[in-house]
């Protein structure tokens, strides 16, 4: 190529590339006067190294202005600390503004949106703690979300993949390894809360509890590492692959136990514990006393009946339907009564130390019923009213409000119990009980059912079953399992169809 354009340049006496007319002169007096060769060649090279030392200085001119920008920022931060006064502490959203305003910048002038620029060391510690890509990859959490309240789970849950959510110096990062499906998830997608002042806000995340293990902690963290395998009871947010929890809410998990069955303590267990304290003292027992569990097949139903069990109570009765009587007798080992309290009214009046009636078909009043003159009622929930109403203005349908207003304030011998108001009023107290529930399941003394482990895809279904009333145990969302429809490749063989039966059975918790 140098050789054609010297040619070119011999020959045609055209101008070179780059250079002026008097450069295009010179070249050609050269040119004639026999110095063709010696002078082409740099006059080609100079243009490639005119262009490449030109492209270096634009390098330089950048980097200076990018050093100008961190050192003007930098600047700017030290007299805002300089002039602020120490009586003034920032808010939570001050700080989450700060790092929006931070990322804003820093992808304005070139950088990434999580690099954090123009600040110290100190002032690193204080805002927003998003992952770092270089920890979890791809910054992204796969979860089931609804942005509106709706009566159909397959039209309003969705999975989606969104960034990490903001949390504060005095939280924690939990990748979730198992969170619950329970009815009380239904209830608040249907927009029914009783909580008037604490209302359930979109978009939400189902999962009122999870089991997991720490990510990465705030700068205020002091009680848990990352690393620690925890349980916590969070509301909403648990069907996720991670979610945000406050360190005053964690509570540890020993290692040993299996992750689907400790989840079954933070809710199911913990309602049923809480209930039963409720009316006896912590070194009590029901010995010598009869119970009744209304809508004892449920999850919480079922570990009502352990644990009255292991306080040694007279007589456990359970009200179940027909088709269950054999199995609440051989298996849970009680005594099984009908589902309609006209039915089992009669074998209970009068005959009852302590009825546990989650169930409140007739607001409450067969159960009271059935109590001695000193027993006890509990009411820890009015499933039925939830399932036949909808909605009201205040969250709950007005007869749920009222159900639990008359169990409450109006009915004497009667205590109403709520998990998420128990846990905010003695945290705790809550997370000493549940170390006491995490000491039973290690020692074999309960045994949680757990139905199904499902998928994040196939949480909408689990709602409908739920709903259904056809859940006979826990179901377990684990949200690391592998998703609906992708089926592990196995031999074709006659050994290969013997690896599909038993991925069937356990419904590919192996996959």
């Amino acid at each position: 190529s140098l050789f054609l354009v010297e040619s070119m340049v011999v020959d045609s006496r055209i101008s070179p590339l780059p250079g002026s007319a008097g450069e295009g002169q010179k070249q050609r007096q050269t040119a004639n006067s026999g110095e063709t060769k010696k002078m082409a060649k740099p006059i080609i090279y100079q243009s490639l190294i005119e262009g490449s030392s030109a492209e270096k200085k634009k390098q330089k001119i950048a980097t200076k202005q990018k050093s100008t920008i961190l050192r003007h920022l930098a600047s700017r931060g030290a007299k805002k600390a300089a002039n602020a006064t120490p009586a003034a502490a920032p808010t939570p959203a001050a700080d989450h503004r700060d790092a929006a305003n931070t990322s804003r910048s820093a992808s304005s002038f070139g950088f990434p949106a999580h690099v954090s620029i123009g600040a110290d060391e100190d002032a690193a510690e204080e805002p927003s703690f998003e992952p770092k890509r270089s920890l979890f990859g791809e910054c992204k959490n796969k979860s089931v979300v609804y942005n509106a309240f709706g009566d159909y789970p397959a039209v309003v849950l969705d999975v989606v993949d969104e960034p990490f959510p903001m949390y504060k110096p005095s939280d924690v990062l939990v990748k979730v390894q198992a969170s619950t499906i329970s009815l009380a998830d239904c209830l608040h997608r249907r927009g029914m809360c009783f909580s008037v002042l604490e209302p359930i806000c979109l978009p939400a995340v189902p999962g009122m509890d999870l089991v997991g293990v720490i990510k990465s902690v705030g700068s205020k963290v002091s009680t848990v590492k990352p690393g620690d395998r925890v349980a916590a009871l969070v509301r909403t947010g648990g069907n996720a692959q991670y979610a945000v929890v406050p360190e005053s809410s964690l509570v540890k998990v020993p290692q040993k136990l299996d992750s689907c069955e400790a989840i079954c303590m933070v809710s199911t267990y913990m309602t049923a514990y809480q209930a039963i304290h409720s009316v006896i003292g912590k070194e009590e027992t029901l010995a010598g006393k009869e119970v009744l569990v209304v809508g004892g097949m449920g999850p919480i139903g079922q570990a009502l009946v352990q644990l009255c069990k292991i306080q040694n109570a007279a007589k456990i009765f359970v009200t179940a339907p027909k088709t269950l009587h054999k199995y609440v007798k051989r298996v849970m080992g009680a005594e099984a009564l009908p589902m309609d309290p006209f039915e089992w009214l009669p074998h209970a009046r009068n005959g009852m130390d302590i009825v546990f009636d989650g169930v409140c078909q007739d607001g409450f009043d067969s159960s009271k019923k059935a109590l001695k003159p000193e027993g006890k009622l509990v009411c820890y929930g009015v499933n039925s009213v939830l399932s036949q109403e909808g909605p009201g203005m205040a969250g709950a349908p007005i007869a749920a409000h009222w159900a639990r207003t008359k169990a409450t304030w109006f009915m004497s011998r009667t205590v109403d119990y709520d998990l998420w108001d128990s846990f905010q009023e003695d945290p705790v107290q809550f997370k000493t009980d549940l170390k006491e529930l995490f000491e039973l399941l290690q020692d074999g003394k309960i045994k949680p059912h757990v139905a199904k482990r499902v998928a994040l895809s196939d949480i909408a279904d689990s709602h409908a079953f739920i709903e259904k009333g056809a859940s006979r145990g826990a179901i377990i969302c684990m949200p690391w399992k592998r998703l609906r429809g992708i089926v592990p490749p196995v031999p074709a063989d006659r050994e290969g169809r013997k690896v599909r039966r038993e991925l069937d059975k356990t419904d590919g918790r192996d996959a």
